[in-house]
C-alpha cells in the first residue's frame, strides 16, 4: 500500500504546455488575469498616492502574447507628453511620469473637482488635458461606464459653479460671464467635461469632508438634464453620494 508524498514535484510550478493550448484558451485566460475593476486618477499633476494608486496590469510584461491582448483592452497614455500653453514649465516629478493604464469600460474615471471648477487658466489648462487625453486616444472617455468626482469641497461645490448653464442654456457659450469666463463649447464650462461622457451611467461624489450637507447632486443631476442631447434614449447617468 502506498502513501502519500510530503513531495512536491518541481514540474507543479510550472505550466509547460500552456502554449500548446488552443490561441483562444490562452487569451481567455490572459484576459482572467485582468485586474479588477480600479479607480483611474485622471489629472495632469497627480500626487504621489494618486499615480500609484493603480498599478500597471501584470499580463503587460508576462509575454507579447499577454502584452498585446492587455493593450487590445487597455490604453496606456503618458502625462509627459502632454504640453500646456497655461504651463510656464514642464513637469518631471515621479508622478508625473507614471503612465496611465485604463480600461473606459471596466475602470472608474476620477477626476478631482478642483480640475474642473479651477478659474482662468486653471480651467483652461484641464480643457487642454482632456482634448489631449482625446487626441491619443479617441473614445476614451466617451465610452467611460462610472466616473467619481474627489475632494468635493464647499468651495468646489457652490451652485454658481452651475446656476450659469442653467441662465446660458439656449444662448451662445462664447459669451463672457461672471464665474468662469468665455467658452467656446458646454463642455467648457464647470463641470462641462461631463458632458463628454456620452454613455457613462453613474457619477459618484466623494466628499472631502463627512459633514458635507449641501445638495450638490441634485444640483448636478439638474445640470446634467439640461443636456438630454448627450445621453440619449439611455437619460443622464444617476448621480449618487459615496463615502
Amino acid at each position: 500500500m502506498s502513501t502519500p508524498s510530503n513531495h512536491t514535484p518541481a514540474g507543479l510550478e510550472q505550466f509547460t504546455l500552456f502554449p500548446l493550448l488552443p490561441a483562444e484558451l490562452r487569451l481567455k485566460i490572459w484576459r482572467q488575469s485582468f485586474p479588477p475593476s480600479r479607480t483611474i486618477v485622471l489629472t495632469p499633476n497627480p500626487s504621489t498616492t494618486q499615480a500609484s494608486s493603480a498599478p500597471l496590469p501584470t499580463t503587460l510584461s508576462v509575454c507579447s502574447e499577454s502584452r498585446a491582448e492587455t493593450l487590445h483592452h487597455y490604453t496606456i497614455l503618458y502625462r509627459h507628453e502632454f504640453k500646456s500653453r497655461n504651463t510656464l514649465s514642464t513637469t518631471t516629478s515621479r508622478s508625473h511620469l507614471q503612465p496611465i493604464c485604463i480600461n473606459p469600460v471596466l475602470d472608474i474615471v476620477y477626476f478631482p473637482a478642483h480640475d474642473l471648477v479651477w478659474p482662468g487658466k486653471g480651467r483652461s489648462k484641464f480643457n487642454e488635458w482632456i482634448s489631449f487625453l482625446e487626441s491619443r486616444a479617441p473614445g476614451i472617455l466617451s465610452r467611460a461606464k462610472s466616473v467619481e468626482l474627489g475632494g468635493l469641497d464647499w468651495e468646489n461645490t457652490l451652485y454658481l459653479h452651475l446656476k450659469y448653464q442653467e441662465t446660458l442654456k439656449g444662448k451662445e457659450t462664447g459669451v463672457e460671464y461672471a464665474g468662469q469666463g468665455g467658452a467656446c463649447k458646454w463642455e467648457e464650462l464647470n463641470y462641462g467635461v461631463l458632458l463628454r461622457l456620452g454613455r457613462v451611467r453613474e457619477i459618484r461624489c466623494r466628499y472631502a469632508h463627512e459633514e458635507y450637507w449641501g445638495n450638490f447632486e441634485e444640483q448636478l443631476e439638474k445640470f446634467l438634464g439640461f443636456h438630454g442631447e448627450v445621453w440619449g434614449d439611455n437619460g443622464r447617468p444617476r448621480v449618487k453620494r459615496v463615502v
